[in-house]
């Protein structure tokens, strides 16, 4: 979670607050830099469609009081919105938060920034370092590459610390197709591999380039251009999307329409509302009415559904009269309409999260129950990242497996999801970590213990401040 906050920290320092207010490109930014953060990624995401970024900055000039009565709205919003858990919600918010306020929090990687008096320094999977301790911000490496950042001025270093590109850049993003978009005095374009540029800093706003074009905003409006700089498609659109298997998603007026890519109409869409495609089909909206086009353009799914989520995993969560299920790609009803709530939204390694009469478990694709429908609380996206999910049922708390056995039993007070292998616990007040076989690693005597960092864990015992290693022995200091 720390490295997540950083990183959002970091996104704004070096493109200014104004990315807060761009969910489209904000979106894309985090598909690059958590390619591997899957379940807080699709958290995110969730917050930028639902504007919390945006309503929480918009709302830090308010009174103390006003302003926590504000933020805890929003999360009750939130919530009921998407049918998160409590947790779920204060990761995000947490995230946010400390965007807003400026948090300063440090990052890990394989590849990682090592904070010192603080400036960090690069270290490779041995943790040798590879740099000296004098950025203030390094990026996540891509592809060999990274962005560092010295004093809110930026440029890029390889994977043996050299900085091939100087650090004189307002911002930078990650190379694609061979070009890094960067930017000087408000004003943005791209260098290639070599640091030249290739084209020149004059629009307000530019996206990486994909399927060789790249979106870009002058005056206010959008186009396109190749990688010479040309503007290829005109610079004339309210809004747009990067073009994707051929196509642009672009919106002139109140007009929605997919161009190709010599900017040439190719579908007009007369709705209310277009999503991204996903697996072939986007979301669209109609009088309040939801159904799904083909990449045709044509409508492949009758607007009929009272809301609607992309397709994920061959399947789409829909609701009609206020029950939700699962349908095909043909529109065929796979999961019947019985269920109160879907955890997500999504199929998640197999399995979806549904609640009935406020319990949740979890079905396969063909609708069979395979957790009983039967605790307070199931953590789904934990079977993103590890083998076992964290459950709740009467304030007793255990893991199940994806087959939905009981490996660890209901027996802790407290209980946080696996990760590396480890869980923190507690009982009566007391802390410790278990492993994913349900063995104590680390005793439960602790007034409070944190996450491990770099293999060490600090605790509090009866005042005294320790820090253990991963099998639980006192370090020295």
């Amino acid at each position: 979670m720390k490295a997540v906050s950083k990183i959002l920290i970091d996104l704004v320092a070096s493109h200014g607050e104004e990315i807060i207010k761009q969910p489209q490109r904000l979106k894309a930014m985090l598909a690059d830099l958590l390619p591997h953060e899957k379940r807080m990624r699709y958290l995110l995401e969730l917050s930028l469609r639902a504007e919390i970024p945006a309503k929480l900055k918009d709302i830090q000039q308010d009174e103390k009081e006003e302003r926590e009565t504000k933020t805890n709205s929003l999360k009750h919003y939130f919530k009921e919105e998407y049918f998160l858990e409590d947790n779920a919600v204060k990761s995000v918010f947490d995230c946010w938060e400390g965007v807003v306020k400026n948090t300063e929090i440090i990052e890990e990687s394989d590849l990682t920034g090592f904070s010192h008096n603080e400036y960090r320094s690069v270290q490779n999977g041995k943790r040798e370092l590879i740099t000296e301790y004098k950025y203030n911000y390094i990026g996540e490496f891509n592809n060999g590459i990274a962005i560092v950042g010295i004093n809110e001025k930026y440029g890029f270093i390889n994977e043996n610390g050299t900085e091939f590109i100087p650090i004189i850049y307002d911002s930078a993003e990650n190379y694609h197709d061979g070009l890094a978009a960067i930017s000087k005095n408000e004003k943005y374009g791209f260098i290639d591999i070599l640091g030249n540029d290739v084209i020149p800093l004059i629009y307000e706003h530019v996206e990486s380039f994909n399927d060789g074009l790249a979106l870009v905003c002058l005056n206010g409006k959008y186009g396109f251009i190749d990688n010479l700089g040309n503007i290829v498609i005109p610079i004339i659109y309210s809004d747009g999307n990067s073009f994707e298997d051929g196509k642009a998603l672009v919106r002139l007026n109140q007009k929605f329409s997919f161009i190709n890519k010599l900017g040439r109409e190719i579908i007009d869409l007369n709705y209310d509302f277009v999503g991204s495609f996903k697996q072939g089909y986007a979301v669209v909206t109609k009088n309040k009415k939801v159904g799904f086009i083909n990449n045709a353009g044509e409508l492949a799914i009758p607007l009929i559904y009272d809301r609607a989520l992309s397709f994920t995993e061959d399947l789409a969560c829909v609701k009609l009269n206020n029950k939700w299920g699962f349908i095909s790609i043909l529109g065929k009803e796979i999961i019947p309409f019985v269920y109160d709530k879907v955890y997500l939204f999504r199929f998640i390694n197999g399995l979806a999260g549904v609640y009935k009469n406020n319990k949740i478990g979890c079905i396969n694709k063909i609708g069979e129950i395979v957790i009983p429908i039967k605790y307070d609380k199931v953590l789904v996206w934990d079977f993103y990242e590890t083998r076992l999910a964290l459950v709740v049922l009467e304030n007793k708390r255990g893991y199940v497996d994806i087959n939905g056995n009981e490996v660890i039993p209901l027996i802790y007070d407290e209980a946080e999801s696996f990760e590396h292998g480890l869980a923190k616990v507690g009982v009566n007040n007391k802390w410790g970590y278990i492993n994913e076989n349900g063995k104590v690693v680390i005793p439960l005597i602790y007034n409070s213990i944190g996450d491990y960092e770099n293999g060490i864990v600090k605790a509090i015992q009866n005042g005294d401040e320790l820090f253990l290693d991963i099998n639980g022995d006192e370090l020295v200091r």
